[in-house]
């Protein structure tokens, strides 16, 4: 039993750093995206711009499917 809770343990950690990883990854976008103006000024289009880049930068590609997994992209929000 106690190593099962020491595997649980090394993975709960392991996914605990995966995650400080890619949030640290998505500000250093978001910052980017800021400073060189790009950010548009309405809310609702601040995930249309960043989560793109994020997706290229962690990912290589992007494509429409992986972009609607994280933000909604129906006809009449593609705008």
């Amino acid at each position: 039993m106690e190593r099962y809770l020491e595997a649980v343990a090394t993975q709960v950690t392991d996914a605990e750093q995966r995650l400080r990883t890619s949030m640290a990854e998505f500000r250093a976008v978001v910052g980017g995206i800021v400073a060189t103006d790009l950010m548009p000024p309405e809310e609702s289009m601040v995930a249309r711009t960043v989560l793109p880049v994020w997706l290229a930068l962690t990912g290589g590609s992007v494509t429409r499917r992986q972009v609607a997994r994280y933000i909604d992209l129906s006809p009449d929000r593609t705008r």
